[in-house]
């Protein structure tokens, strides 16, 4: 019955937007002139906590191309902590879905009185562990537009209901770019061009955090000989997928054969609180620290290592973010996905998950990235 019921309200839902669709069929608009006046921007993106690290560039170039541009965001609240302090964002919406995705009630009420000039949808098709996300514009995004009253509403073509944008965006061949020029297509409205904007990630951090992250590092630096400033690797275990796990052996053999004794190595081990026990397992037969940061604790503790060793996931981009070099495991086929512009090695499980990757080749990697690191980078993002 439940099932009759669904497809059901599948059929009328589908029926109401092909009416829409003849009522509201978006007028294709030319650009305006975004330094005449004043415009205001809101951009809607709320899939994962990397993939917002990895737009920030192409928000970032978005402001700075137009003086009149004040840019605000409606994200997830975990997403909104990888945006904070951001200097070229005026303001974040944090929100949770309703039922099956859809937009709450006060969210549509305060965009609706917000009057913004333009709605970038950040939600786009593409493709992740063989399936496609995203391949029609959802129906809770055109009310949410619709709602908004902007007369501009940017989005990504080629996709069931893209009726509804009024500068429509036709993306490259996903395959042929990576994730973050392939997204940064929507700034195309804006005069920004993927092929020479600067598009590299940026977290910013605040003092406070930056000198907890050094606390943290400095307390639990067990090391003998503290006449020479410690190397510090940050291992990260968790990733939400399970393609993108690896074995708690593999952790601790790559880790032991890279830096073994190595005096000048000092090793924490981190993870999402789900993974907390096995965090401290692996910390402890590495005789490293192990902790489980919040989300804003994690990225000062990774703007402070010198090296991060993780699988494909917002830690790595974080990585990319703050300048710090990054040894990931990244499945076959996520070509796209890696940390961008990052400093390091990636290494890629051949059967579409990281589990085939070696502990020797991650050890060799994670050893060569230290032979590298004679000097510590310098940081960025600190506000």
């Amino acid at each position: 019955m439940r099932d009759v019921a669904e497809r059901f309200e599948r059929a009328a839902k589908g029926a109401a937007l092909g009416a829409l669709s003849h009522m509201v069929a978006a007028k294709r608009l030319v650009e305006p002139d975004w330094d005449a006046r004043a415009h205001r921007v809101l951009y809607v993106r709320h899939d994962g906590i990397g993939d917002m690290i990895m737009a920030t560039g192409t928000l970032r170039a978005i402001v700075e191309a137009h003086r009149g541009i004040t840019l605000d965001v409606l994200t997830h609240p975990a997403n909104a902590l990888a945006i904070e302090r951001a200097p070229y964002i005026r303001d974040v919406i944090p929100f949770r879905t309703g039922r099956r995705s859809t937009y709450p009630g006060y969210v549509l009420s305060h965009v609706r009185r917000a009057r913004y000039d333009a709605v970038i949808d950040g939600m786009m098709r593409r493709r992740v562990d063989g399936l496609v996300q995203q391949p029609a514009v959802r129906s809770s995004t055109i009310m949410l537009m619709l709602a908004s009253g902007a007369p501009y509403r940017i989005g990504m073509a080629g996709r069931t209901n893209d009726f509804i944008y009024t500068l429509p965006v036709t993306p490259p061949a996903e395959a042929s770019v990576h994730h973050v020029e392939y997204s940064a297509a929507l700034a195309a409205p804006f005069g920004v061009h993927p092929a020479s904007a600067d598009l590299r990630p940026t977290l910013y951090l605040g003092l406070e955090e930056v000198a907890a992250a050094e606390a943290r590092w400095a307390g639990t630096d067990t090391r003998a000989d503290r006449t020479r400033p410690p190397l510090r690797l940050l291992v990260n275990i968790s990733s939400a997928a399970e393609t993108r796990r690896w074995p708690f052996e593999s952790y601790v053999r790559a880790v032991r054969q890279a830096v073994g004794d190595d005096p000048r190595t000092h090793v924490m081990v981190i993870g999402a609180p789900d993974d907390g026990e096995s965090v401290a397992r692996i910390a402890a037969h590495l005789g490293a620290e192990g902790h489980v940061p919040g989300l804003r604790e994690a990225f000062a503790l990774v703007g402070a290592a010198d090296l991060v060793f993780t699988p494909e996931t917002s830690i790595g981009h974080a990585a990319a973010a703050v300048g710090t070099p990054v040894v990931a495991l990244v499945p076959r086929g996520h070509e796209m996905l890696v940390p961008f512009h990052a400093r390091g090695r990636i290494l890629f499980g051949e059967d579409g998950t990281i589990a085939s990757v070696s502990a020797e080749r991650a050890a060799a990697a994670i050893d060569e990235m230290v032979d590298e690191l004679d000097v510590r980078p310098a940081r960025a993002g600190v506000s």
